[in-house]
């Protein structure tokens, strides 16, 4: 019916401007105090049903303050566009009368509307005023009910961080007293909090027990709300909220959720689907409409939770059709979604930064590639600042172990090292830059090596991209090492110790070295090789590059 299109916020707490789009969903990412939290905080304040039709409240602290300054700023602004989707029913919200559509030409256009909240501070005291504008027929109210009637209709549910295993006592207390046996309904939902509460606390003498009990009054609480054989239009509209977030398996339109959960077996599918119903429970209003379609907030859902129970919380919010926001620094979750969705957040003196691919500028063939390294390969180099792409598995492994012995560590200044060979060069660094992600790239000295370089250039040239660049003098990485006093090291692996005219045939001796032990085994040799020399023995081609790329991530 609504869906969320875009949040734009102006001088919030450590925001001073920030500009951000949604899909169905959409995965934040960016490292810790880029104000991720703060801007799903926006958007709980501005759609919390539990506020009904009141305000949000903000005070001086919420206002931004110029870290030079420190006098906090006087407008505080959010901004909300919403889009009005072809199966609306605004006639089920007389409030929203006034913004509704009328025509069939005008509902084709997917009319959208912009809800405003300004604050105002005055000394101590703030004020606040709230519009909502049809941006289709220029339409404006600021009738609170309206928004009372939109929050019925996109209820944010915020599950905040650590929900899910009680963290920062999230877990509450569960009154011994059983519930009168007329409510039927608050015992089951009794039954699920006192569940997931003897299994986060530790007070279960048996998980399995805790586990089955609450899942059956999960059960139970769905067969309540809509008898089985019910058509899905028919049903309560908690039921088919829980219906779509538990939708694993295909449903016909007279199964009933029920019936399908018994097809959960294993003991990780139960509890995943136990403490997440309970956090929607906790967390949503005490009464969704029938016709309310939420927008689920998730803020790190991987918090304190084992990967096999978080690859179920995946599956399960995969199936989830809300529309999603989920905050993650998670690999796994990130590799469940579409590469668009992505969302990466840089921030400079206030002002958030976006980055996101636009898929449309991307081949099939490119989507496939980046699929494969950037999901299955490569699942968390997107949380990364700079990457650094090199053409073989030799420089895969030498590389980090060069810059710990230049006193550097490459997962700490948030540096990769990709190999680009089974991907290609080109998808690789469109999605680097477009995320915002700094990149270099290391290529060899032959011919190969020499097309590589053109082609970065002409890339870089057109992004206003520096030094993009190091190519070897020598045709690749195991020659280099080979003229720079390392020669022993292949002469040994290739079992030719006693053969002197090895030492004039570099290419033979190195692709039999090769073959005796592998690359991996002669870059971990060299590596040995050079530690015991110590750092002057690292060539000058390879310690330059690695003090670029540390400046350029620092800089990014």
């Amino acid at each position: 019916m609504l869906q969320l299109i875009s949040l734009e916020v102006t001088n919030f707490r450590a925001i001073k401007h920030a500009l951000l789009n949604f899909d169905q969903i959409t995965l934040l990412i960016g490292e810790n105090d880029l104000a991720k939290s703060t801007l799903m905080e926006v958007l709980s304040a501005s759609l919390n049903p539990k506020l009904d039709d009141k305000l949000p409240e903000f005070t001086s602290f919420h206002f931004y303050k110029d870290p030079e300054k420190e006098v906090p700023e006087k407008r505080l602004e959010i901004k909300l566009l919403l889009k009005l989707q072809n199966n609306a029913r605004l006639d089920e919200f007389k409030e929203l009368e006034l913004l509704s559509v009328k025509s069939e030409e005008e509902l084709k256009k997917e009319p959208k509307l912009e809800a405003s909240f300004v604050s105002l501070l005055s000394g101590s005291d703030s004020t606040m005023a709230w519009s909502c504008t049809n941006l289709q027929n220029g339409a404006v109210t600021k009738d609170p009910r309206v928004l009372a009637a939109i929050r019925r209709i996109i209820p944010v549910i915020h599950l905040r961080f650590g929900i899910l295993t009680g963290f920062l006592n999230i877990v509450e207390a569960v009154e011994d007293e059983n519930p009168a046996d007329t409510d039927h309904e608050y015992q089951l939902r009794h039954q699920i909090f006192t569940s997931v509460n003897e299994i986060l606390l530790g007070t279960t003498q048996d998980t399995n027990a805790s586990v089955n009990k609450g899942f059956h009054a999960v059960e139970e609480l769905i067969e309540h709300y809509g008898q089985p054989n019910q058509e899905l239009k028919k049903e309560d509209g908690l039921v088919v909220r829980i219906r779509e977030i538990l939708q694993m398996v295909s449903l016909t339109e007279k199964e009933n959720l029920a019936e399908a959960l018994k097809r959960f077996q294993r003991l990780t599918e139960k509890l995943a689907t136990l403490v997440l119903v309970n956090a929607l429970l906790r967390s949503g209003p005490k009464k969704f409409e029938k016709y309310s379609r939420p927008l689920l907030i998730f803020e790190h859902p991987e918090a304190f939770l084992h990967k096999t129970t978080l690859a179920t919380i995946g599956i399960l919010l995969g199936r989830i059709r809300w529309q999603k926001i989920i905050t993650t620094n998670s690999g796994l979750l990130l590799s469940r979604v579409p590469l668009k969705s992505i969302r990466r957040l840089r921030r400079k003196q206030g002002l958030i930064q976006v980055n996101s691919i636009d898929s449309q500028l991307y081949t099939n063939e490119d989507l496939r590639r980046l699929s494969y390294h950037l999901r299955a390969k490569y699942s968390s180099a997107s949380f990364d600042r700079f990457w650094i792409l090199v053409e073989g598995e030799s420089e895969y492994w030498i590389l980090p172990h060069l810059a710990r012995i230049m006193n550097y560590e490459f997962l700490q200044e948030g540096i990769s090292v990709i190999d680009f060979a089974q991907s290609g060069l080109t998808p690789l660094l469109k999605y680097a830059t477009d995320l915002g992600i700094g990149w270099h790239v290391l290529v060899d000295g032959d011919e190969a090596g020499q097309r590589y370089e053109k082609q970065i250039q002409d890339f870089a040239s057109k992004h206003n991209i520096k030094n993009p660049t190091t190519r070897l003098k020598q045709k690749d990485i195991e020659h280099m090492f080979w003229y720079n006093g390392f020669k022993k090291e292949y002469i040994k692996a290739a079992q030719r110790l006693n053969v002197p005219e090895n030492e004039n045939k570099p290419g033979l001796t190195i692709r039999r070295a090769i073959k005796n032990k592998s690359k991996p085994f002669l870059a971990l040799s060299i590596i040995e090789a050079i530690a015991a020399k110590g750092l002057e023995a690292i060539p000058d081609t390879l310690s330059q590059m690695i003090e670029t790329c540390i400046e350029q991530a620092r800089k990014n």
